[in-house]
Parts: structure tokens; C-alpha cells; sequence
């Protein structure tokens, strides 16, 4: 049997034109004595919410250390679109381009995603679930973003 984890992803963002925010990951599993546990981490960057979500969901995966069944929890996004179109697929058959043969934006984060995704069985749903009021208030009681003059 596979070791099964949950992974969520929240961020800070209210528009895809925003720029600087907070991704937060928080991945979830069962330890050997049956108990539930988890672990968590938060991503800051000046970019856009997708970045942030690559970043996140790279980390929250790279803590896993043997193969698992991944289920990652998270609102309508770039990444989870790029899942449920099986883009992520298509992309990696031609070498990071898209239909129209144009580059995938954030192909490094989505490789380096990829390399650490391709380790497990994994699938993405949208919504928070059960940790979604926790994760927000874990972002908003975060240390804010320091943004610059003017934005």
C-alpha cells in the first residue's frame, strides 16, 4: 500500500495581475502510530501567484522522502488547470512549449516541480477543505509582504 499524503496550497493573491503576495503549503499525513500530523511552510515572493504556487508546491513535495500518493488541495489556479487540461503532460513531450510552439511561462519552476512530482503518484483538486480557515489566518498573521513605494 502507498503511503498517502494530502497537500494544500493557499495564497494571498485576489488577482492574476497582482504582484507580490504569499503562498502557504501544508502537507498532511498519518505516522506509523496512526496519529495525524503535519508540516508547513510559507513563500514569499514580489512576482505573481503563480510563481508562488510552483515554489510552494515544489517544497511541500520535496519534504517527501520515500514514494507516496499525493493528493494536492488548492483553488482554481494556473497549476491545477495545467493538471486537469493534462497540459503538464503535453509540455513535457515538447520540451516546454506550448500548442502554439510558444514557451511555457515559468518552465524552470515547472521542471524542477516535475522532477520532484514525477517521484510519486499524484493528482489535484480543487478546494482547501478542512485547513483552508487555518491556512488564511496562518497567512494573515504571517509577516507582511514588504512592498515597494507606489504598488
Amino acid at each position: 500500500m502507498s503511503f498517502k499524503v494530502n497537500i494544500y496550497i493557499a495564497t494571498t493573491w485576489t488577482s492574476p495581475r497582482q504582484k507580490g503576495g504569499k503562498a502557504m503549503w501544508l502537507v498532511e499525513f498519518i505516522k506509523k502510530d496512526n496519529t495525524p500530523a503535519t508540516r508547513q511552510g510559507i513563500v514569499v515572493t514580489e512576482g505573481k501567484e503563480m510563481e508562488a504556487i510552483l515554489t510552494a508546491l515544489k517544497e511541500a513535495v520535496s519534504i517527501l522522502t520515500k514514494s507516496c500518493t499525493i493528493r494536492g488541495f488548492m483553488r482554481r489556479n494556473g497549476v491545477l488547470n495545467a493538471y486537469q487540461n493534462s497540459w503538464i503532460k503535453k509540455w513535457q513531450k515538447n520540451d516546454f512549449r506550448s500548442s502554439k510552439g510558444v514557451g511555457v511561462a515559468h518552465e524552470e519552476k515547472w521542471r524542477e516541480l516535475i522532477a520532484e512530482l514525477d517521484k510519486h503518484q499524484y493528482e489535484f483538486i480543487e478546494g482547501l477543505g478542512e485547513y483552508e480557515l487555518y491556512m488564511r489566518n496562518e497567512l494573515a498573521k504571517s509577516v507582511d509582504f514588504p512592498l515597494k513605494e507606489g504598488e
